[in-house]
Parts: C-alpha cells; structure tokens; sequence
C-alpha cells in the first residue's frame, strides 16, 4: 500500500478545502441562500425536463389519449375522484382515473403528447379544447407539435398550430420541427409550419453564435434537404426565405456557392442548381462557379450529373433577365416572412406568382 508524505497530504486537504463545490456543501452562508452561485443554477436547468413527472408509469388518461379513444378521455375528464383505482365505469384497469390533463408521465409525455405522437387528430382537439397545455414538453425537450412532426401527422400538426402552438418547438429540445421536415421529407408538414411563421433556418444542435463546431452545414435544413435530395422541402425552405448564403466557418467554399457545392456533391439534379439561381443563389461568383466547373470537368474522381454542369456552363456565359434580377433584389428585401407579404399585398394574382416561384400559365 503506497504511503503518503506530510506534503503530499496537506496538500490534498488544501485541494479540497478550496474547492468550490466541497466549500459550499459544507460551509454555506446567508449571501449564498440569497445570490446560489451559478453551478446550482446549471443543475436547476438539468432538472427542468423531469420537473412534475408522475411517480406511475401511465394513468387512464394517459392510455386513452395514446389509443385515441375519445370517449375515454371523456370519461377521464369527467371523473370527480383523481384516485379512485376502484372505478368500475372504466373499460381498462391500471393507473388513476381521473389525473390532471397536463401530468406527464416517467418519459415526460402528457396525454396530448401522446395523442400526438400517434396521430389521434380527433383526440388532439379534444384535449385541446378541454384545456391542455400545447407546449408540455417530455424529457428531451419535445412540445406536443414536435411529436407529430416526427411521424407527418399532418392533420395533428394543423389544429396544433390552429391553437397556437409554437411552430419553433422548445428552446430546450436540440432540434426543431422546421429540420425534422427537412431530414425526413415531409414537405406538407413543413409548407403548414413555414405559413405559421416557423423559423426556416432553424438548425439542428444548439449553440452560441461563432462557435465552429455549431456551424457545421448538416445542421442546416436548407443543407440536409441537398443530402437527402427533397426537392419539394428544399423548394419550401427557398421560397420561405431560407439564408443561401452559409455561414463562412464552414469548411470548404463560403458564400452563396456553398450550397451549390452541395447540390454537386450530392449530385442532386439540376432542378436545385435552378432555383438557386432565380433566387440569388449564384449572382456575382462567376469566378467561383467557374472553378468549381473547371474542377468536375477536369478531375476524374470527381462526379455530378451532367445536366447540372451544362447549365452552369450556359449561366455562367449568359446574363441573366432584368426581370429575375428584379425578382431576386424584391425578394430580397422583403425578408424571411416574404411569402406572407406576397399574398397580402394588392397584388394581380400573376404578380403574386411570379414573385412566389410558382410556375406561371
């Protein structure tokens, strides 16, 4: 057994005598109880997902939300007694039978969670009309809008929304509804959270701004819809106003062609590279453009698809229309919410869909 010097030891009861967490465990004061210091404030914040989870695995509501039976949950609702495990009115045994219409239970799912997460439409604006809070979050962070975003129960995620419910999700979960759609290819979802105001560029991952690593372009919806090739989601994200310029922490070349890049790389068809340049996605880098043909053309371990590079080749040669350039600097400034404008200006309905990218007749 090793032994330990006088030194040694006294210098391992200082270590510990000055540590913050052992001196405030055990010589607390008032000014502590008054200002906690910031670690206890860190562990308060780890708590808050499991703040108010049921001690029982599910209750009767519970179970009748995630099978959408609506007359049980009416039954539920209705009940005068929380915890009457003796009630012979309901069909199934197990749990309470008359719990509060917001209580989570071990995963932190509420009973509109769970009728969200499988798709009980009609159980979902049951529960909202009786009262059920729309941004109950389970352990992870997930809001009621998210679980039926997971699965593209469209109809779930329209009377959410219809009820207010925050088409971002919660700032505590690590991703967004507006990515999910994108990853996932669920392009009715994602047009239903875009016309309630979600956030387009809302990333996967959270962090603080300059942080490298937060900057990586997968988090990106706009990004993952390249990976992926859903051209109807990479069609939403653009018109609703989705950033084409990436941030310039990214690897590889930054700027507008960034997402060009991508849609090379992924060999996406050329339909992207088109849409890109209605909207600005490829105005004023000639140079770069030229040097990514230049490099497709000439390197032989490099591919894409063929038509892409073509019509690169022929922008690149061509000045575009006054009209588009028109479109693109209209778009421009009318910013993220630019689709809501379109159609609320007095606009002739061609205007309208010239401005909005849909193909005129």
């Amino acid at each position: 057994m090793p032994e330990y010097s006088h030194t040694e030891s006294t210098a391992l009861s200082t270590d510990v005598n000055n540590n913050p967490v052992v001196e405030s465990a055990g010589h607390g004061n008032a000014s502590d109880e008054v200002a906690p210091p910031q670690r206890f404030n860190i562990a308060l914040a780890l708590a808050k997902p499991f703040k108010g989870l049921s001690s029982a695995s599910e209750n009767n509501l519970h179970k009748a939300s995630r099978c959408g039976d609506c007359n049980w949950i009416l039954r539920c609702l209705l009940q005068n007694c929380r915890n009457d495990e003796n009630d012979d009115e309901s069909p199934r045994d197990g749990g309470s039978t008359a719990p509060d219409i917001n209580e989570r239970n071990r995963l932190g799912a509420s009973p509109l969670w769970l009728a969200s997460l499988m798709g009980h439409a009609d159980a979902v604006e049951l529960l909202i009309k009786h009262g059920a809070d729309l941004e109950t979050e389970d352990i992870k962070g997930q809001t009621p809008l998210f679980a039926a975003t997971k699965f593209n129960h469209v109809e779930c995620v329209r009377i959410l929304l219809q009820a207010g419910a925050k088409p971002d999700g919660s700032d505590t979960n690590i991703s967004t509804p507006i990515y999910v759609t994108a990853r996932d290819n669920y392009p009715d979802v994602m047009d239903l959270l875009i016309s309630y105001g979600a956030d387009v560029n809302g990333r996967h991952g959270k962090h603080t701004p300059g942080d490298v690593r937060g900057d990586y372009p997968g988090n990106l919806p706009i990004y993952m819809t390249l990976v992926y090739r859903h051209f109807e989601c990479f069609r939403h994200l653009v018109k609703g106003g989705a950033d084409l310029c990436l941030p310039p922490s990214l690897n590889g070349a930054g700027g507008s062609t960034s997402l060009l890049c991508g849609a090379l790389r992924y060999m996406c068809d050329v339909r992207y590279t088109e849409l890109l340049s209605l909207c600005g996605g490829l105005v004023q880098h000639h140079e770069e453009i030229s040097e990514l043909i230049r490099m497709y053309r000439t390197s032989g371990r490099t591919r894409t698809r063929e038509e892409t590079l073509e019509y690169l080749e022929e922008w690149n040669c061509n000045p575009m229309k006054l009209s588009d350039l028109t479109r693109i600097v209209i778009r421009h400034n009318m910013g993220q919410q630019r689709m809501r404008f379109i159609t609320s200006l007095s606009l002739p309905k061609r205007l309208q869909d010239f401005l909005s990218l849909r193909p005129l007749p």
